[in-house]
């Protein structure tokens, strides 16, 4: 106790370790569950994700469920709420011991429950409803407390968890078997294993629920989006989190590794469900055929969820495909060494006037001085890649950003045909981290992005596949398929609905598990994917580059989140398939912890 700073006069809580959280997953799904607020957060999701069967849990975070009112007011409405909690927490210290570790944290006060409330967009309520259970539970979490579990808070009183909770999901989810397919999933491999309503979650029907979610309009909106990140290397209990409150648990680190459809249905269905709320809710944007495109393949999801049972006729021929591109996979094989390409050399790119060799772009007045020295060259390491694309006007643009001295600087790429477009993007992202054309995954950019503009081509006519799906005459409400600024666009609801079917016959062969793989590529690939935006000022807390240092305040978070955000995608790009798959936390929090 005395290293810990605990004195004769401490006022000390005694609590348990294990409380009951509710928990929003990113299909906006909410269960139950018991959770140690003891151990830091990263910890908790840990746990959180074996229980769901996620691999990967360094992905994910908790967040804090903030009122859509609240982020609409943007970052200095932040700074002063921050700053209110602040002296809430300075009052209630106050009254026990000035030690250098206060452990003493009574019940937080009405105040204090005010500023981050436990409803999500003011249709969940208190868990009064279901008392009854949660007593009930308690006597058997004092019997058996061997690990935490989830509360099935549907068996009381559903009728009125659906009536408060405007139909947003409630679910309970059976914690051996998410366990089980989680530490043994070499083993299993079979999708009944883990929880169907994880693996395909159910549709958010109310209408309430869709008009009262946030929708960012501006940058300093977008900002807001990161206030509620909790701290990672601390306790739910240190951040004042209660008992019974709502928290999110979303992928904070855009970095998917080793997605496989065998071990990971219940991950790439979440990811999956973040990615189509991204895109509904405009957090990141996408042009009119990018959104009627990411429509056609959600009705997809629908259609095939809605069929399952017919789709696993031929297990053992899926089975065989699986292992092959399974083995492929994991192989990391160049399609340079698969055709016998000779890699003795860095390949080339060069069209009128440009030539891409290793990571420079340069520019000569003629092909037969391509060996001399060039008109002009850039280095495209570091630099920001963004593209613009218009289908209907064959139009296929790149955006470089390149830094100098007086700051960004523009340089616009034209291509003349999407073949042409798709390799110089492919190139370009790839300089970008660093790699040239003869990296393995270079032929199979390329590929990617010519299959999402063949998803946004119009077929005139339809094209029959063996495995196609028909889309039956069902009733389609536009706004749960496409973001509000193009649903309002068209004139009539019919003609939307009709582009959404003319959309989705490019992708109605596919399977279920490739809808959502491809969905999730297609959200990749968007300008905007992976940009967390921060309002700072730049002074004070330093913050090391390559090659300058800059300091930095952040005015729209905590500086400790995007502390986090820059040390958490170090430790996911250091991941690889050739180290083994234990997760060193120590160099998580070396890398994300600060100066704590």
């Amino acid at each position: 106790l005395v290293a810990y700073g605990v004195a004769a006069d401490s006022m000390l809580q005694f609590t348990p370790m294990h409380k009951l959280a509710r928990i929003q997953l990113p299909d906006l799904q909410c269960i139950t569950m018991r959770v140690d607020f003891s151990v830091p957060v990263f910890n908790a999701v840990i746990q959180l994700c074996k229980e769901l069967g996620i691999r990967h849990p360094e992905e994910l975070s908790l967040k804090r469920s903030i009122e859509p009112d609240f982020l609409s007011k943007g970052y200095p409405h932040a700074l002063e709420k921050r700053a209110s909690m602040s002296n809430i927490s300075q009052k209630r210290n106050a009254s026990h011991s000035h030690s250098a570790h206060n452990l003493s944290l009574p019940n937080p006060e009405p105040e204090t429950r005010q500023h981050y409330p436990v409803t999500m967009n003011s249709s969940l309520h208190s868990i009064q409803h279901a008392s009854s259970s949660l007593s009930h539970a308690s006597k058997h979490a004092i019997n058996g407390m061997s690990t935490p579990y989830v509360l099935n808070v549907t068996q009381s009183n559903s009728s009125d968890w659906a009536n408060s909770n405007n139909g947003l999901q409630e679910s309970y989810i059976p914690p051996s078997k998410a366990y089980e397919s989680t530490l043994l999933h070499e083993s299993c491999g079979s999708q009944e294993n883990f929880d169907q309503t994880l693996v395909n979650s159910p549709p958010v029907l109310a209408p309430g629920i869709l008009n009262g979610l946030f929708r960012p309009k501006n940058f300093a909106q977008k900002a807001a989006l990161n206030q509620g990140w909790l701290d990672s290397s601390r306790s739910l209990l240190e951040q004042g989190i209660v008992e019974h409150q709502l928290i999110l648990l979303r992928f904070k680190f855009l970095s998917f590794f080793d997605l496989n459809p065998k071990y990971d249905p219940v991950r790439i269905n979440q990811i999956y469900e973040q990615a189509k709320w991204a895109i509904l809710l405009e957090e990141v944007d996408c042009t009119e055929e990018e959104a009627f495109m990411f429509a056609a393949l959600q009705l997809q999801v629908q259609l095939r969820a809605e069929r399952k049972a017919e789709e696993g006729t031929d297990n053992a021929v899926n089975d065989v495909d699986v292992m092959l591109n399974e083995l492929e996979s994991s192989l990391q094989i160049s399609s340079f060494q698969r055709h016998g390409n000779d890699i003795t050399s860095v390949p080339e790119l060069c069209d009128y006037l440009r030539f891409f060799r290793d990571l420079y772009i340069s520019w000569y007045s003629s092909s037969s001085e391509s060996h001399g020295q060039p008109l002009g060259r850039i280095y495209l390491k570091g630099c920001e890649v963004s593209h613009e694309v218009n289908l209907p006007e064959s139009k296929y643009s790149l955006k470089l950003l390149i830094p100098s001295a007086e700051g960004m600087s523009e340089f616009w790429i034209r291509c003349d045909t999407e073949y042409q477009y798709a390799r110089w993007l492919s190139a370009c992202k790839l300089a970008v981290k660093g790699k040239t054309m003869a990296d393995s995954s270079y032929i199979a950019e390329v590929e990617n992005i010519r299959r999402l503009l063949d998803m946004q081509h119009p077929i005139a006519g339809h094209t029959s596949h063996g495995n196609s799906i028909t889309v039956p005459p069902i009733d389609l409400t536009p706004e749960e398929f496409l973001p509000m600024k193009y649903a309002k666009r068209m004139r009539t609801r019919q003609s939307l609905v009709q582009r959404i079917l003319e959309a989705h016959q490019n992708v109605n062969h596919l399977s279920l598990n490739d809808t959502k793989l491809q969905y999730i590529r297609a959200w990749q690939a968007l300008p905007e994917f992976g940009i967390h935006y921060f309002v700072v000022r730049f002074r004070h807390k330093p913050i090391q580059f390559e090659d300058e240092n800059v300091e930095f305040s952040c005015l729209s978070a905590d500086c400790k989140v995007p502390h986090e955000f820059i040390g958490g995608y170090i430790f996911c790009s250091m991941r690889s398939k050739d180290q083994t798959q234990c997760l060193n936390e120590e160099l998580f929090h070396k890398l994300t912890s600060g100066w704590a």
